[in-house]
């Protein structure tokens, strides 16, 4: 007998049994036996069905794990992560804000914006942006 086939169904309605289930009436005492058998063989398909929740469980924890360490991995081969500091340096330069030939801004001072922004990406840009003297002389 499989595991499935050991599930008892629930009564229909009409039967003494879904009678019982469904009201206060005590159960005869020749109907004892019978509940108390449907009750342990639910018992024991509820035990089964725990174990097999709690090994899912497990499964979908080591998913999860496994989904943040390969995402990791990937995102370690970025090639920004490979660009050599002088391009990013030349790319950091091109986006401070220009500064009008009477030597006003072009735009209103923010720090929102370049080089402020690049500061707060991640600790490499911030080195890089902080160690760039081209991208703080207008300031």
């Amino acid at each position: 007998m499989d595991e499935q086939s050991d599930s008892p169904a629930p009564p229909q309605a009409g039967t003494r049994h879904y009678t019982l289930l469904h009201s206060n009436e005590l159960p005869h005492f020749s109907e004892i036996p019978f509940i108390q058998s449907t009750s342990s063989r639910i018992d024991a398909r509820l035990a089964i069905l725990d174990k097999e929740i709690a090994r899912l469980e497990q499964f979908a924890a080591e998913r999860a794990v496994l989904v943040s360490y390969g995402s990791q991995s990937k995102a370690a081969l970025s090639p920004m992560r490979r660009m050599p500091n002088e391009i990013l340096i030349e790319i950091f330069v091109l986006t401070v804000p220009s500064v009008e030939s009477d030597g006003s801004w072009a735009c209103t001072f923010s720090l929102q914006k370049s080089p402020w922004v690049l500061t707060h990406v991640c600790s490499r840009w911030r080195a890089v942006a902080i160690s760039t003297s081209a991208l703080w002389s207008q300031l």
